[in-house]
């Protein structure tokens, strides 16, 4: 019975229930009871984050008390290694002073120091038959052939050192070519300090990243020419620059023995990883040191050797008869400077020939052709 009256006035009943509901929803945004619930709600959340913010300051005040401490351990560790070098510059002064007066006493030359001139690369060429480096300086910046290059490098311990990078092949005015220590045709004197040994360093070792040292002897031995001993342990043993009288000046570090190569009759032989890193170089050091004077005689005594032979000295033909009054003029030219820069030579004086007609007249006219 209930249903059935529910029923023929739902329509009623729902509109009734809806506007009742949308009363109520608007007496309650109104009620300050409402209100007062949102407003202790939000202060409850201003007041949580005001006390997170309290307590994140100690922990943030012990940050920055932990890093001020680290700031003064490394700042007394930074004054600790000042005074150190200041002790080792005052001891390379003392050492310094104590080796000139020994200098003078044992009356030795005078030390001069190797200008340097700092270059660009500008090209590097590695993996080819012939490597080279090429360089932003030339003949125009005082380089010649022959001239040693270094560059700045690390050591096995980490240590920044000047390493040997090779020689100045060729010099244009404003560039150059340089072929480096892993050059086949690369070769020189070098020395183990750690072992007292000697050797030759060539580039010619089959890699394009390492050496070799052929002809490995010791000075201990100063009458032999031939010794091997293979009790001395050269694996990892630093090589320096012999400065023998070459082109490079002595104990500038090449490089790192990697291991031991076959010997070669009686003399051992290693392998040497360069310190240089020459394929990564931007920029190297080129000592303006001209070769040891005895290295041009070389060159001289070597072509002279190879022009005599078994037969006799070379003959060479006769120069064209263009070349020959070239020499001949050449000849006249420096004759004559030669006596220009030495006016203490007494000439003869001339008789000064007869004007007009007389014995030159005559002579002229039997002179055949005179007087065509």
């Amino acid at each position: 019975m209930l249903w059935e009256i529910l029923w023929r006035r739902k329509i009623s009943f729902s509109l009734g229930f809806c506007i009742l509901f949308s009363v109520t929803c608007i007496l309650w945004q109104r009620n300050p009871f409402a209100k007062g619930a949102a407003y202790f709600g939000k202060l409850a959340d201003e007041l949580g984050r005001a006390i997170n913010s309290g307590l994140s300051i100690p922990g943030e005040l012990w940050v920055r008390v932990d890093q001020y401490q680290d700031l003064q351990q490394k700042y007394e560790q930074a004054q600790k290694r000042l005074e150190e070098y200041r002790l080792e510059k005052d001891k390379f002064d003392a050492l310094n002073r104590e080796n000139q007066k020994l200098r003078d006493a044992l009356e030795f030359p005078p030390m001069e120091g190797v200008k340097e001139l700092t270059a660009e690369v500008i090209g590097v060429r590695l993996n080819s038959i012939s490597p080279r480096l090429l360089i932003r300086a030339g003949s125009a910046d005082g380089i010649r052939p022959f001239m040693p290059v270094i560059c700045k490098a690390h050591d096995e311990n980490k240590n920044l050192i000047r390493a040997v990078v090779g020689i100045v092949a060729i010099t244009g005015e404003h560039t150059s070519v340089v072929q480096p220590l892993i050059h086949p045709g690369f070769t020189m004197g070098v020395r183990m300090p750690n072992t007292g040994q000697w050797a030759i360093y060539s580039g010619n070792s089959g890699s394009v990243t390492r050496g070799v040292l052929t002809y490995l002897s010791s000075d201990s031995f100063a009458n032999r020419t031939v010794y091997k001993d293979p009790r001395v342990e050269i694996k990892k043993t630093p090589v320096y620059t012999s400065g023998q009288a070459g082109l490079f000046p002595p104990d500038i570090p090449v490089g790192l023995i990697t291991g031991e190569g076959n010997p070669e009759g009686e003399f051992r032989t290693a392998m040497v990883e360069p310190y240089a890193p020459i394929d990564r170089l931007d920029t190297v050091v080129v000592l303006l040191k001209e070769p040891a004077a005895w290295s041009q005689k070389f060159e001289d005594d070597k072509i002279e050797d190879n022009l005599v032979t078994e037969f006799g000295p070379p003959v060479f033909p006769d120069l064209p008869e263009v070349e020959r009054k070239l020499k001949k003029q050449e000849e006249a030219r420096k004759a004559q400077q030669e006596k220009a820069d030495d006016p203490e030579v007494d000439e003869p004086e001339k008789q000064p020939e007869p004007q007009g007609p007389g014995p030159r007249r005559r002579i002229e006219n039997v002179t055949p052709g005179a007087g065509q």
